[in-house]
């Protein structure tokens, strides 16, 4: 106990020496909390309010309902790897009453240098399984809901193609059974963001506004251009060429500056209860885009998957041999290439809560598509009319997903717990990294 005080008071004593440089900084950064760039994206802001829909479906929800989260922590070992350990459960209920949980834990050793951009993944690709467990029994006709994102999810899985190698080719084979089992099922895949830093609907706003504005030179074609492109600085760079019409000028400005869409939502005057017009969204990101073309010839995806470090990890250890790593590469170009495209919609509940962010699988494959606006999904009404049934206030804003939040969470109390199991089977202690004692206050 007197160890513990100790270090609490060690700790205290630090924060106090470096409270004055903490608080300046915090004095420059609060103006840019309080206030939103209204000003300063107000093109876009317009575009916005254009779109804007004053309403919500309400719904009493009788269907059945999946909600799924999951958590992580990992330990860093002497000799360059981490422990990561994952934990996932799927909450199965129906009209307000949870009827089942489904629960599932992991843990996979995985390169140090690596780590924080992996574990999430790791924890994901178990929420992916949990979900396809609770489908099992589950009745047809439901919803599963996710806490956070399809579209971010399908994106991870080809970007880390190349990085993470075999387990990237795993995630994306276990996101695509979840889409079609879910769909063969006729559940809906419905993934919530609070919180999202995205900037989908701004660039749809974007084009949108570009696209309207009549053309009268070749500058103001290069500029106009380069805003379909997401190329905002090279547009901003063609203003100097030259006099250009100054609603250009302005949407140029209005897009180098403009925040999250969050941020836009919030800053554009309108109210809640609202939503924003559906978008259909494929791999609308250039490094996507980019991997997609790379991961469409097999033995190119093959290749990048073999000479990742993880695939070398777990080949050197006998944790798969070459030929699975091989077949697994092809499963999982075959899956990324298969994704759905997806619908995206912000829906604001209050005004003392932020806008979610809602995505959900569409029919068809994503790679054709990039961002656009569409006309509702039939499904959509539905859909937003359960979470509206499921919210409850900020702090709740799906009453499922906080429970299965709550129950998943992975706290140090658990990690030492497996630490504790996982050196009782090896016969030994652990041996940590200096880095990872010094983290936890170890000693």
């Amino acid at each position: 106990m007197l160890i513990k005080v100790f270090f609490l008071f060690l700790i205290m004593v630090s924060a106090g020496r470096f409270i004055d440089d903490i608080m300046s900084s915090l004095r420059r950064i609060i103006p840019l909390l309080n206030k939103p760039d209204v000003e300063s994206s107000y093109i876009i802001s317009r575009e916005l309010k254009k779109s804007w829909i004053s309403e919500i479906f309400k719904k009493k929800n009788d269907a059945p309902i999946i909600a799924v989260d999951g958590s992580f922590g990992h330990v860093e070992m002497t000799d360059g790897t981490s422990l990561i350990f994952a934990q996932a459960e799927a909450i199965v209920g129906r009209g307000g009453e949870v009827t089942k949980e489904v629960t599932k834990a992991d843990v996979y050793l995985y390169p140090s240098s690596l780590v924080e951009d992996f574990e999430s993944r790791f924890s994901e690709d178990l929420e992916h399984r949990v979900a396809l467990e609770a489908l099992k029994n589950a009745p047809e006709g439901g919803y599963i809901l996710l806490d956070g994102s399809i579209i971010a999810r399908q994106l991870n899985a080809a970007i880390s193609f190349e990085r993470h190698g075999v387990f990237a080719s795993r995630y994306a084979v276990n996101l695509m059974k979840l889409i079609e089992e879910a769909r063969r099922r006729k559940h809906k895949i419905v993934a919530v963001s609070k919180g999202s830093r995205t900037r989908v609907l701004s660039t749809a706003l974007i084009e949108r506004a570009a696209r309207s504005i009549p053309v009268r030179s070749r500058e103001e074609e290069a500029i106009i251009s380069d805003l379909l492109s997401g190329r905002y600085m090279g547009a901003y760079k063609l203003l100097k060429s030259g006099r250009v019409n100054p609603a250009i000028e302005d949407l140029v400005i209005s897009a180098i500056r403009c925040t999250t869409d969050i941020r836009l939502i919030r800053s554009s005057g309108v109210s809640p209860p609202g939503r924003t017009e559906a978008l259909r969204v494929g791999p609308y990101i250039r490094s996507a885009g980019e991997m997609m073309k790379r991961i469409s010839r097999v033995e190119e995806a093959e290749r990048m998957v073999m000479e990742s470090g993880i695939t070398h990890l777990e080949v050197s250890r006998g944790l798969i041999t070459e030929e699975e790593a091989s077949e697994i590469a092809s499963e999982g170009a075959r899956a990324v290439l298969s994704f759905p495209p997806c619908s995206l919609t912000y829906v604001w509940f209050r005004g003392d809560d932020d806008p979610m962010k809602v995505d959900i699988p569409l029919e068809g494959s994503w790679s054709s598509v990039g961002i656009e606006f569409m006309e509702d999904p039939d499904f959509l009404p539905d859909a937003l009319g359960v979470l509206y049934d499921c919210y409850a206030d900020p702090r709740n804003h799906n009453v499922y997903l906080e429970k299965a939040d709550r129950d998943v969470k992975l706290t140090r109390e658990d990690l030492e717990i497996y630490e504790s199991a996982l050196e009782r089977a090896l016969g030994e202690p652990l041996r940590h990294s200096r880095s990872y004692r010094r983290y936890w206050g170890g000693l």
